[in-house]
Order: C-alpha cells, then structure tokens, then sequence
C-alpha cells in the first residue's frame, strides 16, 4: 500500500466502507418514520423545530472516489464515520445517529419540505403570529435552492390565506422588506442598497431604521421584489460556487389591517421572516 494517508487508505477501501454502509441502510430502511406534515392545530408551529435536508451527492466528488456516508431516517441523520485502524489495515464504520424534528432524504421534494417545515408557520403568521424560517449550511448545500422554493409556495399561501380570512370579514394587506446583513452593515435590497441601522425601541424590541416596506398585491409582485432583491446581495466566488452570497438575506412578509396605513404599531397583524443565511466554509 505504501506509505499513505488515512485519508487515502479510506479511498482506496471505498468498496468495503460502500457495502458496510449499504447494509446498514438495508437493515434500518424500515426503521424510518413516514414524513408527513404537522395536523393543523397542534402546537408544533408555536415552537422552535430543527430540520434537516441531506443533498445528493456531486459528480465531481464521485470522480474523486468520494462515496456517500450520509443517511437520511426522518426523524434522524446518521453519519457513517468510516475509520481506518492505526496500522492502516483494520476498518472500522461508527453509525452516529442524531436527531431532528425533521429530517428528510436526497430524494424529498421542494414540496414536501415546504409542507413540514413552513406552510404551518404561514398559517401561524396570516392568524396573527410571529414566525422565523432561518436556512442554515455549508457553500454549495442548497440553501438558496431550498429558500427560493419556500419563498414562491409562501408568496401564494399568503394571498390564499387572505381571501380566507376576507370571507371571515378580516381585511389584510401584505408589505415586504427584505435586507441584507454583510458583516457589521445592513443594506436595504429594495432601496439600492441604502445603510441602514439597527435600533432597540422603548419595548426592549430591535427595530430596522430606514427600511422600505413595499405594499404587493399578489404572488407574482412580491417574487419579483425578491428577484430584484437578490441580484443586489454581496456576493463572491467560492470554492463551491462561481456566485456564492456572501451575506445574510432577511425577507420580512408584514399581513397588516389593511385600513390602517400605518407601517408600526397596531396595524401589523402577522410576520413571516424568510432568513437565507451566508453559506459557512468549513
């Protein structure tokens, strides 16, 4: 074998890790839970839930001789920790397991995470609540991907919700305002990135100072405001992306009463926050 790396001793035993993974799937496969979204009325959406999405493998880590070491059993990710021994020559595989409220497979749809993960927090926020969606992950996992996806089935939950809640006799309006958080400075997307500035008002709250909130009348204006939005965020080449953001994107859906034409107070009557964060590096 020479005088090699764990690393490299790893690859050139890729078949062996390969099946000792392949088994294990094949013995757990039935031990996964079913997917399936929260009941409306429970109070998974009044609290903070963690979820998981694994991405498939690359073609270009495939022709490294990297292999897939990731599963996906909702409600767990385990990670098969493929080890070779000291002497380079005895192999071991770990299957550490761990758990999320939700975790979902290379193969689940756009649909299904939004169903799980967001659709209730809409529902929460067009009844009045305040809700967070924050994507979290490695340069080049998705995120993006995943967020454009909850952001276009949300624009048309919201407009849906409000002909609902107009047939209930309750009038709203919908205003946008979507930001960015590059390092230290806050950059209004839908103002040619204006400064803006953070303030804690007299209720303890942080406030935005400067932001523009644009009134939308349907799916349609409020994605293309994110469209507009996101060809201003900061962004660079990375090792994982030719046009990597390099910061944090807030984009906040305001349901406001909609005879009230003030943009504080009273006249907020629910908050979606769409939070797509930097990708980390590591």
């Amino acid at each position: 074998m020479g005088n090699v790396s764990k690393r490299e001793s790893r690859l050139e035993h890729a078949k062996e890790f390969e099946r000792a993974v392949t088994d294990f799937r094949a013995a757990h496969y039935n031990a996964a839970s079913k997917l399936k979204p929260p009941a409306p009325g429970s109070d998974s959406w009044s609290k903070v839930t963690v979820s998981v999405r694994k991405r498939p493998i690359f073609d270009e880590e495939l022709a490294r001789g990297e292999y897939d070491v990731v599963t996906a059993l909702h409600p767990r990710i385990v990670v098969h920790d493929c080890r070779m021994a000291p002497d380079l020559k005895g192999m071991n595989v770990n299957h550490i397991s761990f758990p999320f409220d939700y975790a979902f497979a290379e193969d689940a749809t756009n649909d299904m995470v939004y169903r799980c993960v967001a659709k209730p927090l809409v529902a929460w926020s067009i009844a009045g609540g305040l809700s967070t969606v924050f994507m979290y992950g490695q340069t080049g996992s998705g995120k993006t991907h995943t967020m454009s996806a909850i952001q276009q089935r949300a624009a048309a939950d919201v407009f849906r919700g409000l002909e609902t809640a107009a047939k209930g006799g309750v009038h709203l309006r919908v205003g946008v305002a979507f930001f960015e958080i590059a390092g230290k400075a806050l950059y209004d997307l839908l103002n040619e990135r204006n400064p803006l500035s953070l303030m804690e008002g007299a209720d303890g709250r942080v406030h935005i100072r400067g932001t523009e909130e644009v009134g939308v009348r349907s799916p349609d204006e409020l994605l293309a405001l994110v469209r507009a939005g996101n060809a201003l965020r900061t962004s660079r080449a990375t090792g994982k992306n030719d046009n990597s953001s390099r910061s944090h994107s807030v984009l906040r859906i305001v349901l406001r009463d909609a005879r009230s034409s003030e943009r504080e107070g009273p006249g907020a009557m629910g908050i979606i926050t769409l939070v797509d964060l930097a990708g980390s590096e590591r």
